[in-house]
C-alpha cells in the first residue's frame, strides 16, 4: 500500500536494494586488488594498517560532522514509513562509506608499492599498478556515486511523503531541500580528490623518474608515446582519454548530486 501511494519509496527501495548488492561486489573486487598488491609486492601489516588508518580515520570524522549537521538527516529516518528505517538508512550509509574507503585504501597501497619497487619496476609490472591504481578509483566513485544518487532518491521519495501527508496543498519549497544532497555530491567529491591527486602525483613522479634514470626504459616510453600520439577516437589521444576518464571518476558524486 505503502508503495502505490507513494512510488518514489518503491524507487528508493529499489536503489536501496542495488545499492547493497553494488557494495558488496566492490568488496569482492577491492579484496582482490588488495591480496594482490600485498602479495606481489610483498608489503606487510604495518603498510595495510597505515593506508586503513590513514583513509578510514579522516573519512569516518568528516561523515560524521556532515550527516551530523546537515539539516533533514536529523528527522528524516522519523518520517520513513518502514520498520527499523534509522538502522536501514544509516547502516546503507555506512556500508557504502566502507565500500568506498577500502577503494580508496587500495589507491594508498598501490602508491606504496609504486614507490617501494620504482626504480626495479619493468614497465609491464608499472603498467599493471597502473591500472589496478585506476581501477580503484573508478569503483569507488561508482559506488559512493551511486550513493549520492541513492540519496537523491530518497529527499524524493520523503518530500512526495511529507506534503501529500502533512501537507496537502504541497508548497512550492521542498521541505527537505535537495541542495543537502548537492553538498553531499560536492564532499564526496572533495573526499575522492583528496586522496587520488596526491597518489596520482607520486605514482606520476615514480614513473617520470623511472624513465628518466633507466635507458631502456626511456626507449621503451618514447615508443609508448609515439603511440599515444596517435588519435583513436574523435581525434583525442590516449593519454587525453585517460584523464577524462579520471576527471569523470572524480566529478561523478557531485555530478549524481546534481541530477538527482
Amino acid at each position: 500500500m505503502v508503495f502505490r501511494a507513494y512510488p518514489d519509496f518503491l524507487t528508493w527501495t529499489i536503489m536501496h536494494i542495488l545499492g547493497v548488492a553494488l557494495c558488496f561486489a566492490s568488496f569482492i573486487i577491492n579484496l582482490y586488488i588488495c591480496k594482490k598488491v600485498l602479495i606481489t609486492h610483498h608489503l606487510n601489516s604495518i603498510v595495510l594498517i597505515k593506508a586503513i588508518l590513514t583513509v578510514a580515520f579522516p573519512v569516518a570524522v568528516i561523515v560524521s560532522l556532515i550527516y551530523h549537521n546537515a539539516y533533514g538527516f536529523d528527522i528524516v529516518v522519523h518520517l520513513i514509513p518502514l520498520n527499523h528505517a534509522a538502522i536501514k538508512i544509516y547502516s546503507m550509509e555506512g556500508l557504502n562509506y566502507i565500500a568506498g574507503a577500502f577503494g580508496l585504501t587500495n589507491v594508498i597501497l598501490i602508491t606504496y608499492a609504486v614507490e617501494k619497487r620504482g626504480g626495479i619496476m619493468d614497465e609491464i609490472e608499472m603498467s599493471k599498478l597502473k591500472k589496478l591504481f585506476h581501477s580503484s578509483l573508478f569503483v569507488t566513485a561508482i559506488i559512493i556515486a551511486y550513493a549520492t544518487l541513492a540519496s537523491g532518491a530518497l529527499f524524493k521519495a520523503l518530500n512526495e511523503f511529507y506534503y501529500s501527508f502533512y501537507d496537502p496543498a504541497k508548497k512550492t519549497s521542498p521541505y527537505f531541500p535537495m541542495t543537502i544532497v548537492d553538498m553531499l555530491g560536492l564532499v564526496n567529491t572533495f573526499l575522492l580528490c583528496m586522496y587520488y591527486l596526491p597518489c596520482a602525483q607520486i605514482f606520476n613522479s615514480v614513473e617520470k623518474e623511472k624513465v628518466k634514470n633507466d635507458h631502456i626504459a626511456r626507449s621503451t616510453k618514447t615508443k609508448n608515446e609515439e603511440h599515444k600520439e596517435k588519435p583513436l577516437f574523435l581525434g583525442l589521444t590516449t593519454d587525453t582519454i585517460e584523464i577524462i576518464k579520471v576527471l569523470f571518476a572524480l566529478l561523478a558524486p557531485l555530478l549524481s548530486g546534481i541530477v538527482s
